[in-house]
C-alpha cells in the first residue's frame, strides 16, 4: 500500500523559535504516529493579529502540514507569514473600523503546490498540491454572516477547482442535516449544491462554532470532497476565536476510489427473495439468532446494491438514499405489505422491527446495525 509520509526538514522547523525538547519529541511522535496521513489545521481564526499566539500553540500541538484560516481580518499590507510555510491570501476588506472577512492557505515548503486561479468576488482562494506524483485541489472558502451564495453561484465555482479537491471553510451555511437546531438559507442552497454535485460533504463528529450570547453551539465549518478522502475531528478548547480549530486528516492520496452506497439502484426484489430464503431456518428469537439475522439482512444489501462513492456518515447516506426515491423504488420492485413499511424502518429509523411468534420485537442500533 503506497504511504504519504510529508515532514518538516529539522526538528526546529517544527516549533518556530522554541527549543523546548519534550514539545520537540511530542512532535516527533505526531508526525510518525500516522505515516499515511497529512495533516490539516482548519480554524476560523476571528483575527489573525489578535489569535496569533493561539495559532502558534496549535501549530506546536498538531504539527500540521497545511494551515486553512479564515476570518483572518488582515489588508494586503499586513499579511503574516509563518516560517516553512508558503502563503495564499485572500485578503480581508477594509472599513472604517476592523477589516473584515480574509482567508489564507499556508502550505509546508516540503509539498509540491502551486495557485489555482478561481474567478470569485467571494473569500475563496485554492492551491494545487502534488505528492507521490499525484495532486489533489486545496480550497479554503468564507462566506459572511449577512452574505448570500446561491445553489448555482457556487456550483460554478466548484467547477473551476480540478478533481480530486477538498473544499472547507466556515461557510455560515446553518442546516438540519448537519445537526444545526435550524436551516438559513445558505445552508439551504449548500444542501442543493451537495445533492446535485458529484462530491461529498464531511461534517466533523461535534460542534464547531460556539455562540456565547446563547450559550449555544452550532456546526458551521464543513468540508466537501470529491471522492470522501477526510477524516475530520475539533479542538475542545476555542483558543481566543468563537469557532474551534479543527484537525483533518488526508487519507492515502492515491486512493480516490472510495465507495458511497448507491440505495437508489439496489435491486429490492432480490433482496425479498434472498432475505425469505435465508430466514426459513430461524426458529428463536433469542440475542444470537438476531444479531445473524442483521448480519444476514447487512451482507444481502452488500451485495445487491451497487457502490459509487461513500458518505462519511452513513445515517446521512440513508438520509439521502430515502428522501430521493427509495419509495418509487420498491413499488416499481413490486415490493407490498410489510416489507417496505420494514425497509423504511431500517432506512430513517435505523431500527429493525419484526413480528415473531406472536410478540413484536425491536432492534435498534446500540447492537450497531448500522
Amino acid at each position: 500500500m503506497p504511504t504519504i509520509d510529508i515532514q518538516t526538514r529539522d526538528k526546529s522547523d517544527i516549533l518556530s523559535n522554541n527549543d523546548d525538547h519534550k514539545s520537540i519529541k511530542r512532535q516527533d511522535d505526531i508526525m510518525h504516529k500516522n505515516p499515511n496521513k497529512i495533516r490539516i489545521l482548519q480554524w476560523n481564526i476571528r483575527g489573525m493579529k489578535n489569535n496569533f499566539p493561539e495559532l502558534q500553540i496549535l501549530i506546536s500541538k498538531y504539527n500540521p502540514q497545511i494551515i486553512y484560516l479564515q476570518e483572518t481580518k488582515v489588508t494586503d499590507d499586513k499579511q503574516i507569514n509563518l516560517k516553512n510555510f508558503k502563503a495564499y491570501h485572500k485578503s480581508a476588506i477594509p472599513t472604517k473600523t476592523n477589516p473584515s472577512a480574509g482567508t489564507s492557505i499556508y502550505i509546508h515548503h516540503d509539498i509540491t503546490q502551486s495557485p489555482v486561479k478561481i474567478e470569485t468576488n467571494n473569500h475563496f482562494i485554492a492551491t494545487r498540491i502534488t505528492i507521490h506524483n499525484k495532486s489533489i485541489t486545496i480550497c479554503n472558502g468564507y462566506i459572511k454572516p449577512n452574505s448570500l451564495i446561491k445553489s448555482q453561484e457556487l456550483k460554478h465555482l466548484i467547477k473551476q477547482i480540478p478533481k480530486p479537491f477538498i473544499l472547507l471553510g466556515d461557510f455560515n451555511a446553518h442546516n438540519k442535516i448537519w445537526e444545526c437546531s435550524t436551516s438559513n438559507a445558505q445552508g439551504i442552497h449548500l444542501e442543493k449544491t451537495i445533492i446535485e454535485s458529484d462530491f461529498c460533504l464531511i461534517k466533523p463528529t461535534k460542534a464547531t462554532m460556539y455562540h456565547d450570547h446563547t450559550n449555544t453551539s452550532s456546526t458551521i465549518d464543513l468540508a466537501m470532497t470529491t471522492p470522501a478522502i477526510l477524516e475530520w475531528d475539533a479542538e475542545d478548547d476555542l483558543h481566543g476565536s468563537d469557532h474551534y480549530p479543527i484537525i483533518l486528516s488526508i487519507k492515502n492520496i492515491r486512493n480516490y476510489d472510495l465507495k458511497r452506497i448507491n440505495y437508489n439502484k439496489t435491486d429490492w426484489t432480490a433482496f425479498k427473495t434472498m432475505t425469505e430464503e435465508r430466514m426459513k431456518n430461524f426458529n428463536t428469537i433469542d440475542d444470537e439468532s438476531m444479531n445473524k439475522w442483521i448480519r444476514i439482512i447487512t451482507t444481502i444489501i452488500d451485495q445487491i446494491t451497487p457502490v459509487i462513492t461513500i458518505f462519511l456518515d452513513i445515517e446521512k447516506a440513508y438520509d439521502k438514499a430515502w428522501r430521493y426515491g427509495i419509495t418509487r423504488v420498491l413499488h416499481q420492485a413490486g415490493l407490498r405489505g410489510n416489507l417496505p413499511k420494514f425497509i423504511q424502518n431500517f432506512l430513517i429509523n435505523r431500527f429493525f422491527q419484526i413480528h415473531y411468534l406472536q410478540s413484536l420485537h425491536l432492534i435498534n442500533k446500540a447492537l450497531n446495525i448500522i
